[in-house]
């Protein structure tokens, strides 16, 4: 490979490596049935959450920052919060309805997401 193909192999590189620092954004979701509790994390320092419940069913949120701090919402179907927290982040999402959520986290500034589904009691 000649000295012409080798920089921009490496300007790709180094910008990737950079990416995480850039403000990527992540977003994961799932489906919490009726009555069913969820968990997740946000990891990085400083991250940018935002909460969305796509619905049919409302759900309670809570939202523990790294200083103890606790942030409580009800989301209705459609509704979203956004908020830069002290990470990292712990997330506890309850369905006390009758019918399914479709919620979903979206993280900026942040070293990942977990979002998973607790089994039903």
């Amino acid at each position: 490979m000649n000295s012409a193909h080798r920089l921009p192999a490496i300007l790709l590189l180094c910008s990737a490596a950079l990416l995480p620092a850039c403000g990527s954004r992540i977003t994961t979701g799932l489906i919490i049935p009726d009555g069913g509790i969820a968990e997740g994390r946000v990891l990085g320092a400083e991250p940018v959450v935002m909460l969305r419940n796509h619905g049919p069913e409302t759900v309670d949120a809570s939202v523990e920052d790294r200083t103890g701090r606790v942030f409580f919402a009800r989301l209705g179907a459609g509704a979203a919060i956004r908020r830069n927290y002290e990470g990292p982040v712990r997330m506890t999402i309850q369905n006390k309805g009758l019918e399914q959520a479709d919620f979903r986290v979206e993280a900026r500034e942040a070293d990942g997401v977990e979002l998973k589904l607790l089994p039903m009691q």
